[in-house]
């Protein structure tokens, strides 16, 4: 989010998703218990569209409080911004690494939808989830990703 208040005001932020926002490298758990529903439903929204009062760092920090945070529901909306072809790929990349925060089994299957992914840097970040996730299912799906076209991912 640009840094004055006039834009926290303008998208109507809650102050635990200001102080989300200000945090720098980690959201700290007590920050984290405090969000309502309300604060959950807010950031899926900043989370999945794009808009101009919110950075993209932003989003990528709704995201990831999304997978500690927002359940299954949460996982099933990461993986809808992997899957958004208009998305920015660096957003899409991030959610890609962010949904192994989730619980396993659902983000196995978020990532496995997801395979077919035309862009490079997307599908090495979802093929480097699916294998932190480590299940056999994974581990079967990332076998089966069609032949490899470049260097970037045969190298995985």
């Amino acid at each position: 989010m640009a840094n004055n208040k006039k834009s926290a005001k303008a998208v109507k932020l809650s102050p635990n998703i200001v102080e989300i926002f200000s945090s720098k490298h980690y959201l700290p758990r007590d920050l984290l218990s405090k969000l309502s529903s309300a604060n959950l439903q807010k950031l899926n929204k900043i989370a999945s569209e794009e808009s101009p009062d919110i950075s993209r760092g932003d989003r990528i920090k709704a995201l990831r409080v999304l997978a500690q945070k927002g359940g299954k529901e949460g996982c099933k909306m990461i993986g809808s911004v992997i899957g958004n072809k208009k998305e920015n790929s660096l957003v899409r990349a991030a959610a890609a690494t962010i949904i192994s925060l989730c619980p396993p089994e659902d983000a196995e299957k978020r990532l496995i939808d997801n395979l077919s992914i035309s862009d490079e840097l997307v599908l090495s970040k979802v093929d480097k989830s699916l294998g932190a996730i480590g299940g056999k299912k994974a581990f079967d799906a990332i076998r089966e990703i069609p032949a490899l076209k470049t260097d970037f991912l045969k190298k995985r």
